[in-house]
């Protein structure tokens, strides 16, 4: 069943189609709160234009009318929009059982890794002891 297209003739039933278990997947997950402060431009996004999501890349933001706006670009119809977020969502893909977000680029690093620590005392040599 599908979310935003009706029978033909209707504007309350729901269209449905038949497909094999294969061919469907979950949906994405919501948007992260903080989302759109980390991209960059070039960064890949989906854009919800005409009833469907749309490969697009995030080229930048502005303030219009008292609202965020968000530029994107899509490469394949070489055209731009601007839009609000609302509009907007993380391209996501499907790794497995699991949802990966292409973007932001400028992601933090994953913090650094602690030094291994000797819980048998001593030194902080490889070998965590003193040399006699």
């Amino acid at each position: 069943e599908f979310d935003d297209f009706f029978e033909e003739g209707s504007e309350v039933t729901l269209l449905r189609d038949w497909v094999k278990m294969d061919q469907l997947r979950p949906p994405p997950p919501a948007t992260p709160p903080d989302f759109f402060h980390g991209l960059g431009s070039g960064d890949a996004l989906e854009l919800r234009h005409e009833d469907g999501w749309w490969a697009v890349q995030y080229m930048g933001s502005r303030r219009a009318a008292g609202r965020q706006e968000h530029r994107v670009r899509s490469v394949l119809y070489a055209a731009e929009h601007w839009v609000a977020a609302s509009q907007l969502r993380p391209l996501w893909r499907r790794c497995g059982k699991a949802w990966r977000c292409e973007a932001p680029s400028r992601a933090p690093p994953p913090p650094p890794k602690r030094p291994k620590v000797d819980k048998r005392g001593g030194g902080a040599g490889p070998s965590g002891g003193a040399s006699a």
